[in-house]
């Protein structure tokens, strides 16, 4: 004897329910310590069609007082985000539901890794980001419609974008011998990266922003050398042994300093180069890029009384969200070209 319809649509209504559940928990449960992107940049929560955030521009610095006192323009650019909406969904028969279908078993498994996808997503865009290195808006003049056309990544950042006297800095190092000798994770590439931290970004006064480095992203292609590397008690030596061929051995000075990001999201981005690196200073003022979060997805689902399963014979489930990412400002942030 077939089972009454009411039983049927109970089954399936129970189902989409779990599915809804699993996802929230799953959600919820994930680590935040995995959301690099969020931990690096300025966090905008808001679900606003075109988000406009303000930088302020400050060249704060005494001078000798000689005469009248002279004071200061206060400045600022203005850097929108425009955020896409994003969506996932899955379908399947209602009867299969109903009748516990060994292929749709892991139907709440799919909820979690559904949830797992939307917290990873800003890190997904933010891979992208890096990759493309697009212009940044921090040198574009909207009201004059001139753009400096200078992207998140350069060798020639101007100090001051309201005044080209105070000359230009850069975010960029490149390995081979041009900034540092060899081209690969090792204690001359760490050296130079953050010696040129701490010497060589300035601000819009003109002095210098003592960047410190917290984190190293990578590549999966550097995960086991950068671990190996960073985990290590010594670390090779400048110099040789006298004049024989013997490396010497020193205490490793980077160790437990600079925290490991291997950002799997880089994996995915067509064309990526994996052998650029990025070091990034979390704690800086000056984000290298803003995300907005329009908050958590939206679910819309498609019971057994809807049109759609009416139509279809099946039930279904979408969630949907709000989020974009956009560069800022270079400052905090180090790209590393470990073989130019």
């Amino acid at each position: 004897m077939a089972k009454p319809l009411q039983q049927l649509s109970f089954d399936s209504q129970r189902a989409l329910e779990q599915f809804s559940s699993a996802f929230e928990s799953a959600f919820e449960a994930s680590d935040p310590a995995s959301e690099w992107a969020k931990a690096f940049g300025l966090v905008e929560n808001s679900q606003a069609l075109l988000l406009t955030y303000p930088m302020s521009i400050s060249a704060a610095g005494y001078k000798e007082r000689k005469g009248d006192d002279a004071a200061r323009d206060m400045y600022e650019r203005s850097i929108s985000i425009t955020p896409v909406e994003w969506t996932d969904g899955v379908k399947v028969q209602k009867r299969r539901l109903e009748q516990n279908d060994f292929a749709i078993q892991s139907w709440t498994g799919e909820a979690a890794r559904m949830a797992k996808e939307a917290k990873r997503h800003a890190n997904i865009l933010t891979a992208r980001l890096l990759h493309t290195n697009a212009n940044i808006q921090l040198y574009k003049d909207a009201t004059l419609g001139i753009d400096a056309g200078i992207p998140l990544f350069s060798a020639s950042h101007q100090v001051n974008i309201f005044d080209s006297t105070f000359g230009t800095f850069k975010n960029v190092l490149l390995g081979g011998g041009t900034d540092f000798v060899g081209g690969t994770i090792d204690n001359a590439m760490f050296a130079a990266a953050l010696n040129h931290g701490l010497t060589g970004i300035k601000g819009a006064n003109g002095q210098l922003m003592a960047v410190n480095y917290t984190d190293l992203v990578v590549h999966p292609k550097w995960a086991q050398l950068a671990k190996d590397f960073l985990n290590s008690d010594l670390m090779r030596a400048d110099f040789l042994a006298g004049n024989g061929n013997t490396n010497l051995l020193t205490n490793n000075r980077y160790k437990g300093i600079i925290n490991l990001v291997v950002a799997d999201e880089l994996a995915s981005v067509v064309g990526v180069d994996p052998d650029k690196v990025y070091f990034v200073d979390r704690n800086h003022s000056a984000k290298p890029f803003i995300v907005q979060d329009g908050g958590a997805p939206e679910e819309t689902r498609f019971d057994a009384d809807s049109e759609f399963c009416k139509n279809t014979g099946m039930v279904k489930v979408h969630y949907n969200m709000l989020m974009g990412v956009t560069g800022a400002l270079p400052h905090g942030i180090l790209r590393v070209d470990l073989t130019p």
